[in-house]
């Protein structure tokens, strides 16, 4: 196991940028996940979306539920593919301190979102796969 495709989860849980806040609260806690790919009408990615951008908003809940994901989602997202090697993937993820990223197909006209990595993933991998020398 090195690559990000071989970890990854697939397919991707995405969320539309008109869809509620209150929408991807509900797909957070039914999936157990942190973080959502937001995309547009064309499944193009668009932003990310993670619980912590819920609990950072100065506003009360009830006022952001109604207001679509697009007002709270982050634009400038990075991405991985799906052939980008696990350690390169945990540099940038402790890097820049995130908690994982969409794997984008560029292969694919438009690039298609194929997966989401995390950091829980690759500590999976580790888990699972890491030679035993790694432990002792």
């Amino acid at each position: 196991v090195s690559l990000v495709h071989q970890i990854m989860s697939a397919p991707a849980i995405t969320i539309r940028e008109d869809d509620s806040i209150a929408k991807m609260r509900a797909m957070l806690a039914e999936h157990n996940i942190g973080l959502l790919p937001v995309v547009d009408k064309n499944g193009d990615l668009s932003g990310i979306v993670t619980r912590g951008d819920l609990t950072r908003q100065q506003v009360r809940y009830q006022t952001l539920a109604r207001l679509p994901v697009q007002q709270i989602a982050q634009r400038n997202v990075l991405v991985t593919s799906p052939n980008t090697n696990i350690r390169e993937l945990a540099r940038v993820l402790l890097e820049q301190d995130i908690r994982g990223l969409p794997v984008l197909d560029q292969e694919q006209t438009p690039p298609r979102i194929v997966g989401v990595v995390t950091r829980t993933d690759v500590l999976r991998a580790m888990v699972h796969y890491a030679p035993l020398e790694l432990w002792l």
